[in-house]
């Protein structure tokens, strides 16, 4: 069994506009770590700007909360049956409601730390005690991945199992690398096992954009 984390190489990335960061920080991410709180599950952004989405770069991240931002056609490399199992999809709108109907936001039902073995920092955030791991290369999982689940995300990469991702459409997206991911019998980096046992939710975490 063998996994495949793909990355995006566009030059773009979106964001909130300021009112609508602003009003997200606390409801949607953690103000420290800005990562998304786990209960959330499918998240819907407003974009600052149409010009960041392009579908010659069909797979791009909202900036801050890391999470991906694709083109309908990215997902063709992936099986429909198993999206639906395996993420949730949100909405992408532009100001004043603007839906882009051919845009969604996507973040794995499951989510993964990919660690690594260059540059490596890792601590554990001062509000909701989750880790913060980064590593710029040499790629690796550990543990291994629970085997019923096929597609997962990690910020804003996706790492599949390499059966269930089409690698002839994938080769053919633009602006995208993707690399074989080992999963390791014993970490790699200098840290032991990585959880997130300690997390400490907000008490009512949920999201939706704001009627503005």
């Amino acid at each position: 069994m063998s996994y495949v984390i793909i990355e995006t190489l566009t030059d773009n990335s979106c964001a909130f506009p300021h009112h609508i960061r602003d009003i997200a920080e606390g409801k949607l991410f953690c103000a420290r770590c800005q990562q998304i709180w786990e209960e959330i599950e499918a998240v819907d952004v407003m974009l600052y700007s149409r010009k960041c989405i392009d579908k010659k770069a069909p797979f791009t991240f909202m900036s801050n909360i890391m999470v991906p931002i694709v083109h309908v056609s990215f997902l063709e490399c992936f099986r429909r049956d198993l999206i639906e199992r395996d993420f949730y999809l949100g909405r992408v709108y532009c100001e004043r409601r603007t839906l882009q109907e051919d845009w969604v936001t996507v973040r794995g039902r499951y989510r993964l730390i990919v660690r690594g073995t260059e540059y490596v920092t890792y601590r554990t955030c001062e509000i909701c005690r989750r880790p913060m791991y980064f590593s710029n290369g040499g790629y690796f999982l550990y543990p291994k991945p629970p085997e019923d689940v096929a597609y997962f995300t990690c910020g804003p990469d996706f790492i599949v199992r390499a059966e269930y991702i089409d690698m002839d459409l994938l080769r053919r997206v633009p602006k995208v690398s993707f690399e074989e991911v080992p999963v390791v019998d014993s970490p790699l980096d200098s840290y032991g096992l990585i959880d997130n046992s300690e997390y400490r939710p907000p008490p009512n975490p949920h999201w939706e954009l704001p009627d503005l």
